[in-house]
């Protein structure tokens, strides 16, 4: 019934059927035809059992590389996270080191050197460290200056007003004793004066964009 449609209509046909033990054929039909005539219908018949082996050992194959493709990735993707991870725990170690130490000497790690920007940024951490560090201690000198320059007024002006509270001197020992502390005190206003001078200036010079 086939090859007589084919002959009513000269179309090529193509379509496929399982036999009985499952297999997979394909049958090609097409009209021979030369000079308009119609000679027959050549009729080709081929199993697509060995085109689905290719095809399942294909399809294996592409799940196996793939497989191994999304290992290679997963092992990659630990080594460059290791990579990174690793260096930057290990500023954020130094960083808590540098908040419970007041030296650099304390501090029992150095800063991981690198080619990359986590190189760059422990470079600046490194620096900006050394920089506070220098500021801390620059600061505690400071202090411990002005303390210094404080005290010996203040003592000068204690022993003064000790001696005037006792009463029973004379006249000019007790001018003399108020010369001290106005001296005493005039210094100590200048000097109050000079360090708000120094960090008012400081701080504006630290504010300033510094050019070559």
């Amino acid at each position: 019934p086939i090859v007589v449609n084919i002959i009513e209509n000269p179309e090529p046909l193509t379509f496929y059927h399982i036999d009985d033990d499952k297999s997979i054929f394909i049958k090609i039909l097409k009209p021979i035809i030369k000079n308009n005539v119609m000679f027959g219908v050549a009729a080709v018949t081929g199993s697509l059992s060995d085109i689905d082996q290719a095809i399942a050992e294909l399809s294996f194959n592409l799940f196996n590389n793939l497989a191994i493709l999304i290992l290679i990735v997963i092992l990659i993707s630990v080594f460059y996270a290791r990579s990174i991870i690793k260096p930057i725990k290990k500023l954020s170690d130094i960083t808590n080191q540098y908040s419970l130490n007041s030296s650099m000497s304390q501090v029992r790690q150095s800063f991981p050197t690198r080619g990359d920007e986590i190189g760059r940024l422990s470079k600046n951490l490194e620096v900006m460290s050394k920089e506070l560090l220098d500021r801390i201690n620059e600061l505690e000198r400071f202090a411990a200056d002005v303390s210094h320059e404080l005290k010996n007024p203040l003592a000068s002006i204690k022993s003064a007003n000790e001696i005037l509270q006792k009463g029973n001197k004379s006249f000019e020992t007790n001018n003399k004793l108020i010369s001290i502390i106005n001296k005493e005190t005039t210094k100590m206003n200048r000097l109050i004066n000079d360090i708000s001078n120094y960090t008012r200036t400081k701080a504006e010079l630290d504010n300033l964009d510094s050019q070559k």
